[in-house]
């Protein structure tokens, strides 16, 4: 649990966030599994404890258990001070004091040796302070519990980085191959052609703003009049999806891959084509953090035509069981 987290969760419980703020974070909720985890688990301690009579026994049950806590924090912060980690235990636990600050300041305590148990640092000042206290005290509790006694948390950004090869990203090629075919008997082509190829030229040079603009508007112009153009009609989301991902946007980089995915339906001709489409949207769930939706497309590429494809598809399945 991030603490800067917690007063917005507050907030956004108790009604205090509104117009931009509040779509800002329902966006992030949408957006990030971890954000929602968090969230929730929040939520379900504040109603918890609004269920119980009186504070004190909610602060008492958040108190045994960050008790409990403590005792598994602090042998594993013996673990890691007597080198008896392994490379991949020592590496998770030093990511984790990087990028979650309650659990740097229960380590630093440790070093200092302070006295009584470890405390939450004072790290707001809202009118509803007790009630986050108690709440962010189980929460935080639990929250270390299951980070030492589960198994090491999927580092997918990582991942992305590491998968997301230059081998594999759709070059403006693929959709340029049978170009002389999909406009044929197209009524009204000659009109939008040249949105298509502007497009895939913007692609080419990474303007992925203008990417999306131009070929957004090339398929709401081109309609197709046989399977054959459909599907090269159709792939073009690919490039689209691509777009998005560069932005930083995966859910609008699955809805076009998705897109792409649905529209490629001639697997004699497009086979490979298609398959790039869905490693592609197995990277953009990895990107959102939607890993077991990325396993399901992986294993639907574990018979992939395309030998890299079908390579690194089940190297990354197993770096995600």
């Amino acid at each position: 649990m991030k603490k800067e987290n917690i007063p917005l969760f507050d907030q956004y419980l108790s009604g205090e966030l509104s117009g931009q703020a509040k779509a800002d974070f329902e966006a992030r909720l949408e957006a990030s599994e971890e954000f929602r985890k968090e969230f929730r688990a929040f939520k379900i301690s504040v109603e918890a404890m609004i269920e119980l009579p009186q504070y004190a026994q909610a602060e008492a049950q958040g108190q045994k258990l960050k008790k409990d806590a403590d005792t598994a924090g602090l042998a594993h912060f013996r673990k890691y001070q007597a080198g008896e980690m392994n490379e991949e235990e020592k590496q998770a636990f030093e990511e984790r004091l990087k990028d979650d600050q309650l659990l740097a300041y229960q380590y630093k305590k440790y070093l200092a040796e302070s006295p009584g148990q470890v405390g939450i640092p004072k790290i707001f000042s809202v009118k509803n302070y007790l009630r986050i206290a108690v709440a962010a005290s189980i929460v935080i509790a639990m929250g270390l519990l299951a980070w030492l006694l589960l198994p090491s948390r999927v580092d997918t950004e990582h991942l992305y980085a590491a998968y997301n090869v230059p081998d594999l990203y759709p070059s403006k090629e693929i959709a340029l191959v049978n170009e002389g075919l999909i406009h044929r008997g197209i009524e009204g082509s000659l009109d939008f052609h040249q949105l298509r190829l502007d497009g895939l030229d913007a692609y080419e040079t990474r303007d992925w703003d203008r990417t999306i603009s131009l070929l957004s508007a090339y398929l709401e112009q081109a309609v197709p009049d046989s399977e054959e153009t459909s599907n090269e009609i159709k792939m073009i989301y690919l490039y689209i999806g691509v777009a998005w991902l560069e932005k930083s946007d995966p859910n609008r980089a699955i809805d076009a891959f998705l897109s792409a995915e649905a529209g490629i339906t001639d697997l004699t001709n497009y086979r490979m084509v298609r398959e790039l489409v869905q490693w592609q949207l197995a990277l953009a769930y990895l990107k959102n953090d939607e890993i077991s939706e990325s396993r399901n497309v992986l294993r639907k590429l574990n018979d992939a035509e395309h030998p890299l494809i079908q390579t690194q598809a089940k190297n990354l399945l197993n770096e995600l069981k």
